[in-house]
């Protein structure tokens, strides 16, 4: 071998390994910029966030109460002018802030619609009423109106959030906001009522929903009381005026309290204590808010530091690997494993249910695809079973989604030892199920199924708390043969969802094959119920 070939060898050994390091430091210098990008984007989330909640909570509704005449009745003080400009400050930050949030959006966003008429809204009832004094209902109306846009808005910026921490404190602060907008719709029905208002049907359904929810809330606060916000509120609510305006939100629920000036000034009394409290609950959890945005701002700064520093190092290890020669090679080979096992991870995680451990519908219909097209099983029978929970909404509302999600585990722990290993089971959306039963007649889903549902029925659900109940399901099976060209399995699917719908219609907790029953119309059901 001549000196010119072994110079090409030694310079290719220094020079392609080199470049190898080179294009993988790219991309992992690229990979932590994503990063900091996020953690960016994260804390103007959080800074939108907090001036929603504060709109929402504390600023709106202050201006209706201003507007109503409530700080005058109480303190004999107010000053509306003062609190619309404050109003009108919070609208500002509010868009300036959505726009730096979402410059990125090629269309409209249908929350910030609703948010845009909501203060449309309400600058045109500003100028209506200015002068008179509108009734609690209208006044309910428009500033009920702003209040939840600005939470419907913050909800769907707070799905956006990927920080952990930043998740668990916007998740506390919706339920805050959410019990808060229930006390404050207590309070304008309750004047309403001590007043000698009539109440209409809607309202009195309000009134009842919305003390319910509160009531729930102040429990869930008083449990978990080690945030401060929820202590405040729990605080308050034990405490003499919290007792007393217990009292007289009950005696309004149950018709047992007269309306009359002393009854309805002790309420605008006892809601603007309420009102005071819960203000410090909210404004304490927007500033926790705000103090994990300033931290994941720092936190953004030295990622930031820290992929300069990165950038050097990989400079640092291209000039030793230029040096060393051969060993880049290994380095770069490990850096490509590395990479690859993360590409593999990802992949198996997007494919998966995170609650149930299932495959995802992504992830079924990948599996599917797979299987069906095996040349061993043309020919032969395909059953799909399509299930989900009875009344799974009840349980969500009488015990909470924790409870929901337990009981999705447990359904899936379930399917998981009934149906077959060479069954394909999945996580369908929400509380419904699908299962692909390869080489399997109608009749034997059916029986599979049929041992799910025992397995359903037959199951404790036991809650942290120690409450106990049992839920069932409903099933519906369909199959055909699989057969090149002529076999859909959205076809079958949707057989199976038809007979689902009338396992549900024909009393639920059942399984129902395709074909079995063909007619469950509503007007059947109805001359049924009525006995006609």
């Amino acid at each position: 071998m001549d000196i010119l070939s072994i110079r090409r060898i030694v310079v290719a050994a220094m020079v392609l390994p080199s470049v190898a390091l080179g294009v993988q430091s790219v991309m992992i210098v690229d990979t932590h910029y994503r990063q900091y990008q996020v953690m960016e984007a994260d804390r103007d989330r959080a800074e939108l966030l907090s001036s929603l909640a504060q709109l929402s909570a504390l600023t709106v509704p202050r201006e209706a109460e201003n507007v109503l005449g409530v700080a005058q009745i109480v303190t004999g003080k107010g000053n509306l002018s003062s609190q619309r400009s404050e109003v009108d400050r919070g609208i500002a930050t509010v868009r300036e802030s959505f726009e730096a949030v979402t410059a990125s959006l090629a269309e409209p966003l249908y929350e910030m619609t609703q948010f845009d008429v909501a203060v449309a809204r309400l600058v045109s009832f500003r100028t209506e009423v200015d002068g008179d004094r509108p009734s609690n209902a209208e006044v309910l109306s428009v500033y009920q109106s702003l209040s939840l846009s600005c939470l419907a808005l913050a909800e769907w910026i707070g799905a956006q959030v990927n920080d952990p921490r930043l998740a668990v404190e916007l998740r506390m602060l919706f339920d805050l906001l959410k019990a808060n907008e229930a006390g404050l719709t207590i309070a304008f029905h309750g004047q309403e009522y001590l007043r000698g208002l009539p109440w209409s049907t809607r309202a009195e359904s309000s009134y009842l929903a919305t003390a319910m929810l509160y009531d729930v809330a102040v429990e869930k606060f008083g449990r978990k009381s080690d945030y401060r916000p929820y202590r405040i509120v729990a605080d308050f609510e034990s405490s003499g005026p919290g007792l007393a305006l217990a009292d007289m939100r009950k005696s309004v629920s149950r018709w047992s309290i007269n309306p009359s000036p002393e009854n309805d000034r002790r309420w605008l009394e006892l809601q603007v204590a309420r009102g005071a409290a819960w203000d410090r609950a909210v404004w304490n959890s927007v500033t926790s808010l705000r103090s994990t945005s300033e931290a994941l701002a720092l936190t953004s700064e030295r990622q930031l530091h820290f992929l300069t520093s990165l950038i050097g190092l990989f400079i640092l290890l291209i000039g030793i690997v230029v040096v060393l020669g051969t060993k880049g090679v290994v380095v770069v080979g490990r850096l490509i494993e590395e990479r690859e096992q993360l590409v593999g991870n990802l992949s198996r995680a997007a494919a998966t249910d995170i609650l149930t451990g299932l495959l995802n519908r992504r992830g079924f219909e990948n599996a599917a695809s797979t299987l069906l097209s095996d040349p061993g099983l043309q020919g032969k029978p395909v059953s799909v079973v399509l299930f989900d929970l009875d009344r799974f909404k009840q349980v969500n509302d009488v015990h909470g989604h924790d409870a929901g999600d337990i009981v999705l585990e447990r359904l899936a722990q379930l399917a998981k030892t009934s149906f077959r290993s060479q069954d394909v089971i999945a996580r369908y959306g929400g509380e419904e199920f699908l299962a692909l039963l390869p080489d399997t007649e109608l009749e034997a889903a059916a029986a599979v199924a049929e041992r799910v549902r025992l397995s359903v029925e037959a199951e404790t659900i036991v809650l942290p708390n120690g409450t106990a109940f049992s839920v069932t399901a409903s099933f519906g099976c369909a199959s055909a043969l699989s057969e090149s060209g002529s076999f859909s399995l959205a076809t079958v699917i949707k057989q199976a969802d038809t007979a689902l719908y009338t396992a549900k219609f024909s009393g639920r907790n059942r399984v129902v094959i395709d074909g079995e029953i063909k007619d469950v119309f509503p007007e059947r059901r109805t001359s049924s119920a009525t006995g006609t």
